[in-house]
């Protein structure tokens, strides 16, 4: 099997063969016994010097001023303008981090994959949803109103949202932690096989269609199908990111996945299928990695857009009454409440700790040509994780503010706190000025 690592020297034997299968197309054939020279059968006066077998050199004439060395060059400079610009492919090992921050951010706000019936899961919404049935269940009071609001309802679609915008990061990167591997051995293998044409036509032997499928497509559906899967049962109002994150997988395995023959009677028929069949690997390329970039710019215009399903501090907390008459609480159930915000605070900070910065440059850069862009999919990429990773710090703030807010709010009824009426005035100002609803 043809191995990337030894597309150098593949492509110096290639540019041999080819030099053999053109000579052979002028009845010229490597001399019986002395296979440095082309001689023509039957009788001819002139014999050249083939290339060596790095396809390089060759073309002069043996013993006359006679030479095709100009047409073995450009021959050599065909191949190069069909495969220069699939050397120094990425390996696609710098998106492996990204890729995996994208899992632990999804995993942390209880976003799996958009195929769960349930939009949230795990140790944020097992505390959110104790804050609920501790407030709605044992709590009476103005105050339950606005804060079920926003440190509830708000926060869970907020918790939703962001988890799937982690899901669709992690897919990209996972797509091109997968795709390049795969692209590097489709290369290989076409060149090999366009030189395994060429030396089979050369030495007169037919030069039969060799078929395969391309690789690329099918490690990329992979990759991406172990981070998202198909809807099931989603509701709510980031939904739409949900449906798009699960796009991502469907949409790739739509690509087309046509074999690719590699053969032909000539050298001028073998130079065809071999740019025929590299272009049909560019063109994979960049379907996939466009259905990526739509994905992400998907998720960014619906983060942009309505902030407040993206970011709890974009939600504005409603009136919110101090001192309620008919208020009351237990201490034992403030204490649950109070705790399980604690919990929700900290793996939020966690989150935001996970999801860290984007790259700063591409992870899988590669030659203009190549796909959507030199830098692939890092421009949407880039754009997805700088709004994911803010709007996760702004919750996470935001969230703690609402913790002290409930605990201010205890003090106040409890009277434990002269300052804490003072305290519970100035959170709902800082929340007022904070806020980007």
């Amino acid at each position: 099997m043809a191995d990337y690592g030894d597309l150098t020297t593949i492509i110096g034997q290639m540019k041999r063969a080819a030099i053999d299968c053109w000579m052979a197309d002028q009845d010229f054939f490597p001399t019986w016994g002395y296979e440095e020279t082309y001689t023509k059968w039957h009788f001819a006066p002139y014999q050249y010097f083939r290339p060596a077998a790095d396809g390089s050199g060759g073309g002069d004439g043996v013993g006359y001023d006679v030479s095709c060395a100009d047409a073995f060059d450009g021959i050599r400079s065909s191949i190069d303008s069909v495969v220069s610009k699939w050397h120094g492919l990425p390996d696609g090992a710098e998106a492996r981090a990204y890729a995996d921050a994208g899992r632990i951010t999804a995993s942390l706000l209880g976003s799996n994959g958009a195929g769960s019936s349930v939009q949230n899961s795990g140790s944020i919404s097992t505390s959110s949803g104790t804050i609920q049935d501790v407030v709605v269940g044992n709590m009476e009071g103005a105050f339950r109103r606005p804060f079920l609001s926003k440190y509830f309802t708000a926060f869970s679609s907020v918790q939703n949202g962001l988890g799937q915008a982690a899901v669709i990061l992690a897919a990209n990167y996972a797509a091109q932690q997968a795709m390049w591997g795969a692209v590097k051995a489709d290369v290989a293998t076409i060149c090999d096989n366009a030189r395994l044409a060429w030396e089979k036509q050369a030495a007169e032997e037919s030069a039969a269609n060799t078929t395969f499928q391309l690789q690329v497509v099918g490690a990329v559906v992979t990759a991406v199908a172990a981070v998202v899967t198909a809807p099931a049962g989603l509701t709510g109002a980031v939904a739409g990111l949900s449906a798009t994150s699960a796009g991502i997988s469907m949409a790739l395995s739509e690509v087309a996945r046509d074999g690719i023959d590699i053969g032909g009677e000539s050298y001028e028929d073998i130079l065809a299928s071999l740019s025929d069949a590299l272009d049909k690997l560019n063109t994979t390329i960049t379907a996939q990695e466009k259905i990526l970039n739509d994905a992400m710019q998907e998720a960014i215009a619906a983060m942009t857009s309505d902030a407040q399903n993206y970011n709890l501090d974009a939600f504005q907390l409603g009136e919110y009454p101090l001192g309620d008459g008919s208020m009351r609480m237990d201490a034992t159930d403030a204490g649950i409440v109070s705790d399980n915000m604690r919990l929700v605070h900290e793996e939020l900070a966690e989150a935001a700790s996970a999801i860290g910065t984007g790259p700063a440059s591409s992870p899988t850069p590669r030659s203009a040509g190549i796909g959507v862009a030199p830098t692939g999919t890092h421009a949407a990429a880039s754009q997805l994780h700088g709004i994911t990773s803010n709007y996760l710090q702004d919750t996470r703030d935001e969230y703690e503010r609402g913790h002290r807010l409930f605990d201010a709010t205890v003090a106040d009824f409890f009277a434990t706190d002269a300052a804490a009426r003072q305290t519970v005035q100035q959170l709902l100002a800082d929340e007022a000025l904070t806020g980007q609803s």
